[in-house]
This record gives C-alpha cells, sequence and structure tokens, in this order.
C-alpha cells in the first residue's frame, strides 16, 4: 500500500455526510437503530489529537473502491495502537470498515475506525489530494513546540538556600599561577573593581580541572 503523504488519494467529495450515511450500513448489518453521532465525535477527536497514523491506501480500478488502512493509537494507552481499515468506493461511499479493538467487527463502529474516517473527510475537504508536496508531508503534524531562549545566567545559576556567609575574597597570585588560557570565564581579566559576589560564586561552584 502506498502513503498518503507520498501519492495523492484522490478521494473526492468524501464528506460528514458518508460517515452519516456509514451508521445506516451498520445499523442495517446488525438490524438496529443506533445512533452513532457520539461515536463520530470521539473518532474525530481522536483524529484531531494525532491519534491517527501511517495512513496508507491501494485504489482497484476493477472494483473502483479504495482500500485504506492506518494506526489509531489506544485513547488510555498511547503506547498501543490498533490496525483500522476501511473501503471506500470512488464515490465516497464507505462499504465497511474492521478494528482490532473489541467493537472492530465487521461493520466496525468504534471510534477508531470514525478518527480514520474523520482523516479522510479533512484530508478531502482541504484537496489534500492536489496539494503540492510539501503541504502534503506537513498535513496532521503537530505543530513544533516554541523554545523560549534562557538566558546565560539562569543557565548556570545554583540554588543559594542557606549558603550564608560564604567567602568571596579571590587570590590573584594563585589565579595569576594557572596555566595560560586556563577556562576559568574572565575573573583573571576582569577589573577587580567590578567583580561582584554573583560573579565570584559563580566561578566557585564550577569546579577547574587541571
Amino acid at each position: 500500500m502506498e502513503s498518503i503523504v507520498r501519492k495523492p488519494l484522490l478521494l473526492v467529495n468524501f464528506t460528514f455526510v458518508n460517515l452519516l450515511e456509514y451508521c445506516d450500513v451498520i445499523n442495517a448489518a446488525h438490524a438496529c437503530e443506533n445512533d452513532y453521532r457520539h461515536v463520530i465525535i470521539k473518532g474525530q477527536t481522536l483524529f484531531k489529537e494525532h491519534f491517527v497514523t501511517d495512513i496508507r491506501f491501494k485504489s482497484d480500478e476493477e472494483t473502483r473502491c479504495h482500500y485504506v488502512q492506518a494506526r489509531v493509537k489506544a485513547e488510555m494507552k498511547k503506547r498501543s495502537a490498533y490496525n483500522v481499515t476501511g473501503v471506500i468506493s470512488y464515490n465516497g461511499k464507505v462499504i465497511e470498515g474492521e478494528c482490532q479493538c473489541a467493537g472492530g467487527c465487521k461493520p466496525a463502529c468504534c471510534k477508531h475506525l470514525f478518527g480514520l474516517l474523520s482523516a479522510l473527510e479533512d484530508y478531502s475537504r482541504k484537496e489534500m489530494y492536489a496539494a503540492p508536496t510539501d503541504k502534503i508531508q506537513t498535513w496532521h503534524q503537530p505543530a513544533p513546540k516554541p523554545i523560549s531562549p534562557q538566558k546565560t545566567k539562569d543557565s548556570f545559576s545554583c540554588d543559594k538556600t542557606g549558603l550564608t556567609n560564604f567567602d568571596t575574597s579571590v587570590s590573584m597570585s594563585a589565579l595569576a599561577a594557572l596555566p595560560q588560557n586556563t577556562p576559568i570565564f574572565s575573573v583573571v581579566q576582569a577589573d577587580p573593581e567590578k567583580l561582584t559576589s554573583d560573579i565570584i560564586f559563580y566561578e566557585r561552584t564550577i569546579p577547574f580541572v587541571g
């Protein structure tokens, strides 16, 4: 099967109505009249929260159907995932669906299947089948979290709790005896009048390895 981000799935005009019509297929198969709209909503939530991954498909000209599969993470155990499959005709009718979960027997009526169908509805509505490669590869990918720059002083900050009356004196003769270019910040070159207790404190909290 082909990945949906590598090859376009020509699923045109696949809408929410097709999901509702599939509910009629389920009721007819099970001889019941259940309302599955709450399950559809749960499936939409799974899609929006990126539980649906690795969507693949194969199109068959003889049957005029798309055979679609995906991995859908379990809602309570995100490390676990179910294999979900669906058959959709070229005109958008959902023929059948199946899932590995307890409610996934054919025709499946579980939230995992509706998660996959919700992904396909979003894909079709946004016409991703006609989108350029760079756009399709970022389709339904979590937005990167911004990284806040951190001040150097904060990076090297130490907890001063309980530290009182620490010695702030500096032996300049001892510093002068160190090898040239010793990585000890700028204390050797610093103007003694500009030395602060904070600067000296940081110098003394980082051990020198000779």
